[in-house]
């Protein structure tokens, strides 16, 4: 007898939200994305037709804002995304019969809210958990020789040997062929040690 058991909300873990693009163009393109809101915030509208193409542009810039959040971070359900999203759940209401300025209100009520949030966000950003930031930090630390020596394994073909160990001094670089080092009981890793200081 198979039995199920039940998971508790509260027993599941949510993972930390964080970054997987790096904080500088996050910062990038949330500031464009405010610019674009203030544009559409100060946009002039005189008539009918002008607010329906606010309100188009709006929903626009309201949804590529919802995918970017949702796409910058490792948990497409993150707070950031959900927390933007939630923002003007007060102004579900929607009245059909208000007139063309009672509208504009309400459309510029929804953007300034959103703008609101996009910027309290970027003030928050270098608190914002990052795992690209790790990344990119270990790959900065390189590690850097000035030793100008080339390791040549031995082959069956010394010709060849011969050949590439002239070009590399040619280039300015000092050729070590293993072979012709010293053996002194040593395994070929201890004369790659011994050989590259």
């Amino acid at each position: 007898m198979a039995t199920s058991k039940k998971i508790n909300q509260s027993q599941i873990v949510k993972p930390v939200d964080a970054l997987i693009v790096d904080k500088a163009s996050f910062t990038a393109i949330l500031l464009e994305r405010i610019e674009l809101g203030k544009e559409l915030f100060n946009r002039q509208v005189t008539n009918i037709p002008e607010l329906e193409l606010n309100e188009k542009d709006y929903h626009r810039w309201d949804s590529y804002n919802f995918e970017y959040l949702k796409n910058s971070f490792n948990n497409e359900n993150n707070d950031y995304k959900s927390n933007y999203d939630r923002i003007n759940l007060s102004f579900i209401w929607r009245d059909e019969t208000a007139d063309a300025n009672t509208k504009l209100r309400y459309l510029k009520n929804k953007i300034q809210n959103k703008i609101d949030n996009l910027e309290s966000l970027v003030d928050k950003v270098e608190l914002i958990k990052s795992g690209i930031e790790n990344v990119i930090h270990k790959a900065t630390n390189t590690i850097t020789s000035d030793n100008n020596s080339i390791f040549i394994v031995h082959g069956h073909n010394t010709a060849i040997q011969q050949t590439v160990a002239r070009t590399i001094e040619k280039l300015g670089l000092n050729p070590i062929i293993l072979h012709e080092q010293a053996n002194a009981g040593k395994t070929i890793i201890e004369k790659f040690e011994a050989n590259s200081m």
